[in-house]
């Protein structure tokens, strides 16, 4: 049971999802991508965190804030570099998942794909029972990385992960700004569902 967002960079989807989390006081587990600033505003730098230290929004946040060792792109729209030694740590932030409401994990499909600990931990989420909860790197903000981040980008990954959502009980739903009403309910409703599921499994065990 799974639910993930596609879409253009910029039109909401992580906040979305990060605001109906905190509505529903759910307790999660996993990632996300924030956006980091500099004094002028404008965007430097992208940060992995995990998502129990971020509030109901991931944008416009001071780097200075951030520490570096957690950021793992870098540079202009137009030249960006990365650090993948960032994912390769980033099994932490998925080790507490059994014991969450939902998992979250932000921006899949794009230079992660290239770490192996970290693309073979998404998977073993993905295959359990647990919910999961995200965004995924739509074709188009895909193309674009490929053409402004100065390391190769692991397309069939992403690709095989992309058809395995479509194939199985999971959502990939793309976000546009014409939809985003409909969006949010189906967030809501799937958000809901895991509420109860836990809510079930604790009764369940109670009884017990």
């Amino acid at each position: 049971m799974h639910l993930f967002l596609e879409g253009n960079v910029g039109i909401g989807k992580t906040t979305m999802i990060l605001q109906e989390l905190h509505r529903l006081s759910l307790k999660a587990a996993g990632f996300v991508s924030v956006r980091l600033v500099d004094v002028q505003g404008e965007t430097v730098a992208f940060a992995l965190q995990d998502v129990r230290r971020v509030s109901s929004s991931v944008e416009r946040i001071d780097r200075t804030q951030i520490p570096p060792e957690q950021i793992f792109l870098k540079g202009s729209r137009e030249h960006r570099s990365a650090d993948l030694s960032v994912f390769a740590r980033a099994e932490q932030f998925l080790q507490d998942a059994m014991q969450a409401d939902v998992v979250v994990m932000d921006e899949l499909g794009g230079i992660e794909m290239q770490v192996d600990a970290f693309y073979h931990a998404v998977c073993t989420v993905l295959q359990s029972q647990i919910p999961c909860v995200g965004t995924f790197k739509s074709r188009r903000n895909f193309q674009h990385m490929q053409q402004h981040v100065s390391i190769p980008v692991h397309q069939e990954r992403a690709e095989q992960l992309r058809s395995w959502m479509q194939q199985t009980d999971g959502q990939l739903l793309t976000c546009t700004t014409e939809n985003q009403v409909e969006i949010k309910q189906k967030l809501e409703c799937f958000l809901e569902q895991c509420r109860r599921r836990n809510k079930d499994n604790f009764e369940s065990n109670f009884r017990r």
